[in-house]
Formats: C-alpha cells, sequence, structure tokens
C-alpha cells in the first residue's frame, strides 16, 4: 500500500468544491467565509489522500499539512458550530 487513496481523495474533493459553492449562495461574511476555510481544509485533506507520502523527507511537510487540513476542517467546524447553533442535528 502506497498511501494514496485516489477514490477517497476524489470524494473528499468533490465534498470541497460542494462547501465551496454553498458558501456563494451564503449573504453573511462570517459564515461564507468559514464555509470557505472549511472546503480549503477538505481540498488539502483531498491532496494528501490522492498523492499519498511521497519520500521520507516528505513526511515532515506530510504532516504539517495533515495538521493544517485538520486544524481548518474541525476548528473550523467548531467555528460553524457556534455562529449557527440550530443548524446541527440534536445531540450533536
Amino acid at each position: 500500500m502506497d498511501g494514496r487513496d485516489a477514490v477517497g481523495g476524489l470524494v473528499t474533493a468533490r465534498f470541497a468544491d460542494r462547501v465551496r459553492a454553498a458558501a456563494q449562495s451564503v449573504s453573511g461574511s462570517q459564515v461564507r467565509d468559514e464555509l470557505n476555510t472549511w472546503a480549503d481544509g477538505f481540498g488539502l485533506l483531498a491532496d494528501l489522500q490522492r498523492r499519498g507520502a511521497t519520500a521520507p523527507a516528505g513526511v515532515i511537510e506530510d504532516r504539517n499539512r495533515v495538521l493544517e487540513a485538520g486544524d481548518a476542517i474541525y476548528g473550523t467546524a467548531a467555528a460553524l458550530r457556534r455562529t449557527c447553533p440550530d443548524a446541527w442535528p440534536a445531540g450533536h
């Protein structure tokens, strides 16, 4: 296994595209910016899934990019939850 996930990367990239498209229909700049940041995180994750770790020298860079993607995805999800608390399913 080479660490690449072309299918997962494609699915994640499509999700990022959908989030970006949804952001364009939002009138509030805070939510729009948060959605775009969230999409950026998923876009970075998709790139990592598609190409995987390419060389031992790239491991540190890839680790940093995974952390960056995680911060964008999970940090922005928390921000969106605070901004739009009624948009989340009950119990989550």
